[in-house]
Protein backbone atom coordinates (compact mmCIF):
# COMPACT_ATOMS: atom_id res chain seq x y z
CA UNK A 1 0.00 0.00 0.00
CA UNK A 2 1.34 3.36 -0.88
CA UNK A 3 2.07 6.01 1.53
CA UNK A 4 3.16 9.60 1.71
CA UNK A 5 5.25 10.88 4.12
CA UNK A 6 7.27 8.35 6.90
CA UNK A 7 6.30 5.17 7.20
CA UNK A 8 3.72 4.46 10.12
CA UNK A 9 3.77 0.89 10.62
CA UNK A 10 5.73 1.46 14.00
CA UNK A 11 4.34 3.78 15.67
CA UNK A 12 0.51 2.67 15.16
CA UNK A 13 -1.65 -0.56 15.91
CA UNK A 14 -1.49 -3.14 12.50
CA UNK A 15 -5.08 -4.28 13.63
CA UNK A 16 -7.70 -2.71 15.01
CA UNK A 17 -9.42 -4.11 18.22
CA UNK A 18 -12.87 -4.63 18.39
CA UNK A 19 -14.72 -5.41 22.24
CA UNK A 20 -18.04 -6.50 22.10
CA UNK A 21 -21.06 -6.25 25.15
CA UNK A 22 -24.87 -7.33 26.09
CA UNK A 23 -27.08 -5.05 27.05
CA UNK A 24 -29.51 -5.54 29.76
CA UNK A 25 -31.56 -2.34 29.90
CA UNK A 26 -29.66 -1.08 33.12
CA UNK A 27 -26.37 -1.14 32.87
CA UNK A 28 -24.17 1.73 31.71
CA UNK A 29 -20.74 0.66 32.65
CA UNK A 30 -18.32 -1.96 30.57
CA UNK A 31 -15.01 -2.95 30.78
CA UNK A 32 -12.69 -2.55 27.76
CA UNK A 33 -9.93 -4.74 26.67
CA UNK A 34 -7.53 -1.86 26.78
CA UNK A 35 -7.41 1.49 28.16
CA UNK A 36 -8.50 4.24 25.59
CA UNK A 37 -9.70 7.36 24.92
CA UNK A 38 -12.95 8.54 24.44
CA UNK A 39 -12.22 10.01 20.99
CA UNK A 40 -10.01 6.72 20.07
CA UNK A 41 -13.20 4.49 19.65
CA UNK A 42 -16.39 3.87 17.75
CA UNK A 43 -19.43 2.94 19.55
CA UNK A 44 -22.12 1.36 18.24
CA UNK A 45 -25.63 0.24 20.17
CA UNK A 46 -27.92 -1.46 18.04
CA UNK A 47 -25.54 -0.90 14.90
CA UNK A 48 -26.21 2.30 15.40
CA UNK A 49 -22.75 4.56 15.85
CA UNK A 50 -23.33 6.77 19.31
CA UNK A 51 -21.78 9.80 19.34
CA UNK A 52 -18.82 10.31 21.99
CA UNK A 53 -19.22 12.75 25.15
CA UNK A 54 -22.49 13.06 24.72
CA UNK A 55 -23.99 9.43 24.74
CA UNK A 56 -20.67 8.49 26.28
CA UNK A 57 -17.59 8.67 27.91
CA UNK A 58 -14.30 6.23 28.63
CA UNK A 59 -11.90 6.44 31.74
CA UNK A 60 -8.72 3.93 31.16
CA UNK A 61 -10.86 0.79 30.47
CA UNK A 62 -14.23 2.03 31.68
CA UNK A 63 -16.93 2.78 29.19
CA UNK A 64 -19.66 4.77 30.68
CA UNK A 65 -23.04 5.29 28.81
CA UNK A 66 -25.43 8.27 29.85
CA UNK A 67 -28.12 6.11 29.57
CA UNK A 68 -28.92 2.21 29.97
CA UNK A 69 -28.25 0.36 26.65
CA UNK A 70 -31.25 -1.69 25.75
CA UNK A 71 -31.16 -5.33 26.58
CA UNK A 72 -29.35 -7.63 23.75
CA UNK A 73 -26.90 -10.29 22.82
CA UNK A 74 -24.10 -8.18 21.34
CA UNK A 75 -26.06 -5.39 20.60
CA UNK A 76 -23.20 -3.20 22.08
CA UNK A 77 -19.71 -3.30 20.39
CA UNK A 78 -16.32 -0.93 20.34
CA UNK A 79 -14.44 -0.62 17.81
CA UNK A 80 -10.39 0.72 18.68
CA UNK A 81 -9.00 2.22 16.26
CA UNK A 82 -4.97 2.76 14.76
CA UNK A 83 -3.64 4.54 17.72
CA UNK A 84 -0.27 6.07 18.46
CA UNK A 85 1.82 3.85 21.06
CA UNK A 86 5.19 5.33 22.50
CA UNK A 87 7.61 4.30 20.19
CA UNK A 88 6.52 6.51 17.66
CA UNK A 89 7.06 9.80 16.42
CA UNK A 90 4.38 11.52 18.39
CA UNK A 91 3.22 15.17 17.02
CA UNK A 92 3.79 18.23 19.91
CA UNK A 93 0.44 19.22 19.64
CA UNK A 94 -1.11 15.91 20.33
CA UNK A 95 -2.32 13.86 23.13
CA UNK A 96 -0.32 10.56 23.92
CA UNK A 97 -1.85 7.41 26.00
CA UNK A 98 -0.30 4.18 25.75
CA UNK A 99 -0.56 1.81 28.21
CA UNK A 100 3.40 0.85 28.83
CA UNK A 101 6.45 3.37 28.26
CA UNK A 102 9.80 2.49 28.30
CA UNK A 103 12.10 5.49 28.80
CA UNK A 104 16.14 5.26 28.50
CA UNK A 105 16.65 8.97 28.09
CA UNK A 106 15.59 12.24 29.97
CA UNK A 107 11.73 13.08 30.24
CA UNK A 108 11.30 16.49 30.28
CA UNK A 109 7.97 17.75 30.66
CA UNK A 110 7.08 21.52 29.85
CA UNK A 111 3.53 21.64 31.19
CA UNK A 112 2.77 22.16 35.13
CA UNK A 113 0.86 19.23 35.89
CA UNK A 114 1.89 15.36 35.57
CA UNK A 115 -1.43 13.40 36.26
CA UNK A 116 -1.53 9.47 36.87
CA UNK A 117 -5.39 8.71 37.11
CA UNK A 118 -7.07 5.28 37.18
CA UNK A 119 -9.68 3.44 38.47
CA UNK A 120 -6.81 1.44 39.39
CA UNK A 121 -4.28 1.89 41.78
CA UNK A 122 -0.83 3.14 39.55
CA UNK A 123 2.91 2.97 40.02
CA UNK A 124 5.88 5.14 39.52
CA UNK A 125 9.10 2.22 39.46
CA UNK A 126 12.20 3.90 40.76
CA UNK A 127 15.51 1.96 41.28
CA UNK A 128 18.16 2.30 44.17
CA UNK A 129 19.48 5.83 44.25
CA UNK A 130 17.15 6.75 41.55
CA UNK A 131 16.35 10.38 42.69
CA UNK A 132 13.00 12.31 42.21
CA UNK A 133 14.73 16.27 42.17
CA UNK A 134 13.00 18.86 43.42
CA UNK A 135 13.43 23.06 42.86
CA UNK A 136 15.43 24.60 40.18
CA UNK A 137 18.80 24.19 41.69
CA UNK A 138 18.34 20.84 42.93
CA UNK A 139 17.05 21.57 46.06
CA UNK A 140 15.94 18.74 47.62
CA UNK A 141 15.70 14.99 46.57
CA UNK A 142 13.98 12.09 47.43
CA UNK A 143 15.11 8.33 46.82
CA UNK A 144 15.85 4.77 48.39
CA UNK A 145 19.50 4.02 48.78
CA UNK A 146 18.68 0.58 49.10
CA UNK A 147 18.19 0.28 52.77
CA UNK A 148 16.79 3.69 53.88
CA UNK A 149 14.40 5.89 52.43
CA UNK A 150 16.56 9.04 51.84
CA UNK A 151 15.32 12.72 51.76
CA UNK A 152 17.49 15.43 51.45
CA UNK A 153 16.73 19.03 51.38
CA UNK A 154 20.12 21.50 51.21
CA UNK A 155 17.94 24.78 51.53
CA UNK A 156 14.70 25.72 53.76
CA UNK A 157 12.43 23.65 55.60
CA UNK A 158 10.60 21.01 55.01
CA UNK A 159 7.07 21.53 55.79
CA UNK A 160 4.43 19.09 56.16
CA UNK A 161 0.45 21.06 55.97
CA UNK A 162 -2.92 19.66 55.90
CA UNK A 163 -4.31 16.91 57.71
CA UNK A 164 -2.56 14.27 60.32
CA UNK A 165 0.79 12.43 59.76
CA UNK A 166 0.88 9.01 60.60
CA UNK A 167 4.35 6.96 60.98
CA UNK A 168 3.59 3.19 61.54
CA UNK A 169 0.09 3.99 61.26
CA UNK A 170 -2.57 4.17 58.48
CA UNK A 171 -5.32 6.18 60.68
CA UNK A 172 -3.50 8.93 62.64
CA UNK A 173 -5.44 10.59 64.94
CA UNK A 174 -3.25 13.66 66.22
CA UNK A 175 -0.50 16.39 64.26
CA UNK A 176 1.64 13.68 64.61
CA UNK A 177 0.73 10.14 65.08
CA UNK A 178 3.56 7.28 65.97
CA UNK A 179 1.91 3.63 65.34
CA UNK A 180 3.72 1.89 68.33
CA UNK A 181 3.85 -1.95 67.52
CA UNK A 182 5.74 -3.39 70.51
CA UNK A 183 7.00 -2.76 73.95
CA UNK A 184 10.40 -1.64 75.24
CA UNK A 185 11.44 0.29 71.80
CA UNK A 186 12.75 3.72 70.72
CA UNK A 187 10.27 5.55 68.65
CA UNK A 188 12.08 8.98 67.83
CA UNK A 189 15.93 9.26 68.23
CA UNK A 190 18.53 12.42 67.36
CA UNK A 191 21.76 12.02 66.71
CA UNK A 192 25.38 14.24 67.55
CA UNK A 193 28.07 12.98 65.28
CA UNK A 194 26.40 9.60 64.26
CA UNK A 195 26.99 7.87 67.36
CA UNK A 196 25.45 10.04 70.66
CA UNK A 197 21.68 9.34 71.01
CA UNK A 198 18.74 11.17 72.43
CA UNK A 199 15.76 9.56 72.21
CA UNK A 200 11.81 9.14 73.53
CA UNK A 201 10.68 5.49 73.81
CA UNK A 202 7.53 3.31 74.93
CA UNK A 203 8.76 0.96 78.09
CA UNK A 204 7.46 -2.61 78.71
CA UNK A 205 4.29 -1.27 80.12
CA UNK A 206 3.86 1.20 77.10
CA UNK A 207 4.81 3.97 79.35
CA UNK A 208 6.97 7.16 78.37
CA UNK A 209 10.91 6.63 78.47
CA UNK A 210 13.27 9.12 77.37
CA UNK A 211 16.97 8.53 76.95
CA UNK A 212 20.29 10.15 76.64
CA UNK A 213 23.93 9.19 75.68
CA UNK A 214 25.80 7.41 78.58
CA UNK A 215 28.76 9.35 78.51
CA UNK A 216 27.26 12.51 79.56
CA UNK A 217 29.68 14.10 81.85
CA UNK A 218 28.32 14.16 85.65
CA UNK A 219 26.41 17.06 86.33
CA UNK A 220 25.99 17.53 82.55
CA UNK A 221 21.77 17.58 82.20
CA UNK A 222 20.06 14.45 80.66
CA UNK A 223 17.00 16.11 80.44
CA UNK A 224 15.97 19.61 80.46
CA UNK A 225 12.59 21.22 81.07
CA UNK A 226 11.64 24.90 80.36
CA UNK A 227 10.13 27.66 78.57
CA UNK A 228 10.92 29.32 75.52
CA UNK A 229 10.44 32.89 74.36
CA UNK A 230 7.54 34.02 73.07
CA UNK A 231 9.08 37.12 71.43
CA UNK A 232 11.80 35.22 69.28
CA UNK A 233 10.53 31.82 69.76
CA UNK A 234 14.18 30.25 70.31
CA UNK A 235 15.67 31.66 73.84
CA UNK A 236 15.57 28.72 76.57
CA UNK A 237 15.16 29.73 79.96
CA UNK A 238 15.84 25.93 81.74
CA UNK A 239 13.60 25.48 84.85
CA UNK A 240 13.74 22.00 85.79
CA UNK A 241 16.81 19.68 84.78
CA UNK A 242 17.50 15.59 85.71
CA UNK A 243 21.29 15.35 85.24
CA UNK A 244 23.37 12.30 84.55
CA UNK A 245 23.97 11.66 88.40
CA UNK A 246 20.74 11.28 88.81
CA UNK A 247 19.54 14.39 90.73
CA UNK A 248 16.76 16.24 89.80
CA UNK A 249 17.44 20.13 90.18
CA UNK A 250 14.33 22.76 90.29
CA UNK A 251 15.36 26.04 88.82
CA UNK A 252 18.20 27.01 86.62
CA UNK A 253 21.51 26.98 87.71
CA UNK A 254 20.44 25.68 91.62
CA UNK A 255 21.71 22.74 93.65
CA UNK A 256 19.01 21.61 95.47
CA UNK A 257 18.43 18.09 94.67
CA UNK A 258 15.39 15.94 94.78
CA UNK A 259 16.38 12.33 95.65
CA UNK A 260 13.58 9.67 95.45
CA UNK A 261 15.43 6.55 95.59
CA UNK A 262 12.53 3.65 95.87
CA UNK A 263 13.97 -0.08 96.08
CA UNK A 264 10.59 -1.50 95.79
CA UNK A 265 7.45 -0.25 93.89
CA UNK A 266 5.60 1.09 96.93
CA UNK A 267 8.37 2.04 99.54
CA UNK A 268 8.25 6.32 99.16
CA UNK A 269 5.61 9.20 97.51
CA UNK A 270 5.49 12.51 97.08
CA UNK A 271 1.82 13.75 96.44
CA UNK A 272 0.02 16.96 95.85
CA UNK A 273 -3.42 14.88 94.29
CA UNK A 274 -5.63 16.53 96.83
CA UNK A 275 -5.09 19.14 100.28
CA UNK A 276 -2.58 18.73 101.88
CA UNK A 277 0.29 17.70 100.18
CA UNK A 278 1.30 14.51 101.68
CA UNK A 279 5.12 13.21 101.99
CA UNK A 280 5.59 9.57 102.99
CA UNK A 281 6.17 6.07 102.50
CA UNK A 282 3.88 3.71 101.65
CA UNK A 283 4.70 0.57 103.52
CA UNK A 284 7.03 -0.24 106.74
CA UNK A 285 10.25 2.18 105.34
CA UNK A 286 10.61 5.18 108.32
CA UNK A 287 10.63 8.51 106.80
CA UNK A 288 13.71 10.65 107.73
CA UNK A 289 15.08 13.55 107.60
CA UNK A 290 18.67 15.09 106.80
CA UNK A 291 20.67 18.42 106.92
CA UNK A 292 24.49 18.01 105.89
CA UNK A 293 24.00 14.66 104.95
CA UNK A 294 23.37 13.90 108.90
CA UNK A 295 19.93 12.50 109.85
CA UNK A 296 17.80 15.03 112.41
CA UNK A 297 14.97 13.89 112.75
CA UNK A 298 12.44 10.59 111.82
CA UNK A 299 9.45 9.13 111.76
CA UNK A 300 9.11 5.63 112.27
CA UNK A 301 6.36 3.30 110.74
CA UNK A 302 4.30 3.55 114.22
CA UNK A 303 4.31 7.01 113.60
CA UNK A 304 6.50 7.90 116.68
CA UNK A 305 9.13 11.18 116.00
CA UNK A 306 12.60 11.27 116.71
CA UNK A 307 14.00 14.23 116.84
CA UNK A 308 18.14 15.14 116.94
CA UNK A 309 19.04 11.25 117.94
CA UNK A 310 18.49 7.95 116.13
CA UNK A 311 17.14 5.87 118.49
CA UNK A 312 14.10 5.27 120.73
CA UNK A 313 16.09 3.30 123.16
CA UNK A 314 16.23 5.41 127.04
CA UNK A 315 19.33 3.53 127.43
CA UNK A 316 21.15 5.85 124.45
CA UNK A 317 22.89 9.22 125.62
CA UNK A 318 21.81 11.10 122.33
CA UNK A 319 20.47 14.86 123.08
CA UNK A 320 17.13 15.22 121.03
CA UNK A 321 13.33 14.09 121.75
CA UNK A 322 11.21 11.30 121.59
CA UNK A 323 7.78 11.86 120.42
CA UNK A 324 5.33 8.96 120.93
CA UNK A 325 2.05 8.15 118.57
CA UNK A 326 0.58 7.73 121.99
CA UNK A 327 1.03 11.51 123.12
CA UNK A 328 4.43 10.77 125.26
CA UNK A 329 6.95 13.43 124.95
CA UNK A 330 10.82 12.26 125.95
CA UNK A 331 13.48 14.82 126.32
CA UNK A 332 17.42 14.09 126.23
CA UNK A 333 20.21 15.95 127.22
CA UNK A 334 23.70 14.34 127.58
CA UNK A 335 24.82 17.92 129.40
CA UNK A 336 27.11 17.64 132.72
CA UNK A 337 25.83 20.97 133.60
CA UNK A 338 22.83 20.74 135.82
CA UNK A 339 22.36 24.47 135.82
CA UNK A 340 21.96 24.40 132.04
CA UNK A 341 18.39 25.06 130.70
CA UNK A 342 16.82 21.98 129.08
CA UNK A 343 13.12 23.72 128.40
CA UNK A 344 12.31 27.23 128.52
CA UNK A 345 9.45 29.46 128.57
CA UNK A 346 10.21 33.53 127.04
CA UNK A 347 7.54 35.79 127.14
CA UNK A 348 6.96 38.46 124.75
CA UNK A 349 9.34 40.42 125.42
CA UNK A 350 12.38 37.86 125.15
CA UNK A 351 12.76 37.08 129.05
CA UNK A 352 12.97 33.68 130.21
CA UNK A 353 9.75 32.90 132.67
CA UNK A 354 10.11 29.24 133.12
CA UNK A 355 13.01 26.78 133.24
CA UNK A 356 13.68 23.02 134.24
CA UNK A 357 17.47 22.39 134.40
CA UNK A 358 19.52 19.23 133.59
CA UNK A 359 18.77 17.63 136.79
CA UNK A 360 15.35 17.83 137.29
CA UNK A 361 15.28 21.88 138.69
CA UNK A 362 12.30 23.92 138.00
CA UNK A 363 12.57 27.49 138.05
CA UNK A 364 9.79 30.23 137.34
CA UNK A 365 9.72 33.63 137.82
CA UNK A 366 7.37 34.61 140.32
CA UNK A 367 7.76 31.33 142.31
CA UNK A 368 3.73 30.99 141.85
CA UNK A 369 2.74 27.01 140.86
CA UNK A 370 -0.94 26.22 140.79
CA UNK A 371 -3.31 22.81 140.50
CA UNK A 372 -6.96 23.64 139.27
CA UNK A 373 -9.26 23.31 142.46
CA UNK A 374 -12.42 24.48 141.46
CA UNK A 375 -15.38 23.17 143.27
CA UNK A 376 -17.54 22.76 139.91
CA UNK A 377 -15.37 19.38 139.43
CA UNK A 378 -14.88 18.31 142.26
CA UNK A 379 -18.02 16.05 144.78
CA UNK A 380 -17.81 14.02 147.65
CA UNK A 381 -16.21 16.69 149.80
CA UNK A 382 -15.55 15.74 153.34
CA UNK A 383 -12.94 16.68 156.08
CA UNK A 384 -9.88 14.79 155.57
CA UNK A 385 -8.64 12.66 158.28
CA UNK A 386 -5.63 12.87 160.74
CA UNK A 387 -2.61 13.29 159.22
CA UNK A 388 -0.69 13.35 162.20
CA UNK A 389 0.95 9.80 162.78
CA UNK A 390 1.63 9.65 159.14
CA UNK A 391 3.99 12.58 158.98
CA UNK A 392 5.09 11.47 162.39
CA UNK A 393 6.24 7.95 160.36
CA UNK A 394 8.33 10.60 158.05
CA UNK A 395 12.08 9.76 157.32
CA UNK A 396 13.51 13.10 156.02
CA UNK A 397 16.60 12.18 154.46
CA UNK A 398 19.45 14.11 152.86
CA UNK A 399 20.93 12.30 150.18
CA UNK A 400 22.39 12.93 146.42
CA UNK A 401 21.44 11.91 142.83
CA UNK A 402 23.69 8.88 141.65
CA UNK A 403 24.16 10.90 138.14
CA UNK A 404 25.34 14.25 140.15
CA UNK A 405 26.90 13.44 143.43
CA UNK A 406 28.27 16.03 144.77
CA UNK A 407 24.70 17.86 144.57
CA UNK A 408 23.28 17.14 148.19
CA UNK A 409 19.51 16.77 148.20
CA UNK A 410 16.84 17.16 151.02
CA UNK A 411 13.66 14.75 150.76
CA UNK A 412 12.32 11.34 151.01
CA UNK A 413 13.37 8.07 149.89
CA UNK A 414 9.76 6.51 148.16
CA UNK A 415 10.21 2.84 149.29
CA UNK A 416 10.25 4.47 152.40
CA UNK A 417 7.10 6.07 152.64
CA UNK A 418 6.08 3.20 151.19
CA UNK A 419 7.31 1.20 154.33
CA UNK A 420 5.40 3.72 155.93
CA UNK A 421 1.97 2.76 154.62
CA UNK A 422 1.46 5.82 152.34
CA UNK A 423 1.07 3.69 149.24
CA UNK A 424 -1.34 6.65 148.03
CA UNK A 425 1.87 8.81 147.84
CA UNK A 426 3.74 6.76 145.63
CA UNK A 427 3.58 6.54 141.58
CA UNK A 428 6.06 4.13 139.59
CA UNK A 429 6.40 4.27 135.90
CA UNK A 430 6.94 1.91 133.21
CA UNK A 431 10.90 1.67 133.70
CA UNK A 432 9.89 0.92 137.61
CA UNK A 433 11.21 4.40 139.11
CA UNK A 434 9.14 4.86 142.12
CA UNK A 435 8.43 8.28 142.19
CA UNK A 436 6.21 10.52 145.88
CA UNK A 437 3.58 12.97 144.76
CA UNK A 438 5.43 16.12 147.17
CA UNK A 439 2.63 18.13 146.36
CA UNK A 440 0.20 15.92 148.21
CA UNK A 441 3.24 15.08 150.81
CA UNK A 442 2.65 18.83 151.42
CA UNK A 443 -1.02 18.71 152.06
CA UNK A 444 -0.67 15.71 154.54
CA UNK A 445 1.85 17.86 156.02
CA UNK A 446 -0.96 21.00 156.84
CA UNK A 447 -3.45 18.76 158.36
CA UNK A 448 -1.09 17.89 160.74
CA UNK A 449 -0.02 21.11 161.22
CA UNK A 450 -3.47 22.36 161.63
CA UNK A 451 -3.62 19.24 164.05
CA UNK A 452 -0.50 20.71 165.88
CA UNK A 453 -2.21 24.12 166.01
CA UNK A 454 -5.49 22.98 167.89
CA UNK A 455 -3.18 20.69 170.38
CA UNK A 456 -0.89 23.17 170.83
CA UNK A 457 -4.17 25.95 171.89
CA UNK A 458 -5.73 23.34 174.18
CA UNK A 459 -1.99 23.10 175.85
CA UNK A 460 -2.59 27.14 176.31
CA UNK A 461 -5.73 27.11 177.35
CA UNK A 462 -5.19 24.47 180.13
CA UNK A 463 -1.75 26.52 181.06
CA UNK A 464 -4.03 29.62 181.23
CA UNK A 465 -6.61 27.72 183.45
CA UNK A 466 -4.00 26.15 185.70
CA UNK A 467 -2.18 29.76 185.71
CA UNK A 468 -5.20 31.24 187.21
CA UNK A 469 -6.22 28.78 189.65
CA UNK A 470 -2.66 29.26 191.52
Amino acid sequence: MAYAGRQPTTGFRSTPTKDSFNGDNSTVAFTLSIPTRTNDVEVFVENVQQEPVTAYSISGTTLTFTSAPPTGTGNIYVIHRAELVSNGVHTPSADLTAANATITGDLTVTGTTITIDSATAQTVDLGDNDKIRLGDSDDAQLYHDGSDLIINNDTGDIAITGANVGINTSSPSTNLDFGVTSNNSWIVTTRKNGNSVNAIGVNSDYGMRFGAPSDIASGNALISFGSISASDGSTFSEKMRLDASGNVTLNAGGTYRLDINAPTSSSAKITCDNTPMEIGTFDSHQLEFLTANTERMRIDSLGHVTIGRTSRDNATTDNGHNLYASGEHYLYTSTTNTNNDVIRVHNYLGNVTFSVDADGDVQNTNNSYTAISDQSIKENIVDANSQWDDIKALQIRNYNLIDYPNVTHLGVVAQEVEAAGMNGLIKENEDGLKSVKYSILYMKAVKALQEAIGRIETLEAEVATLKEAN
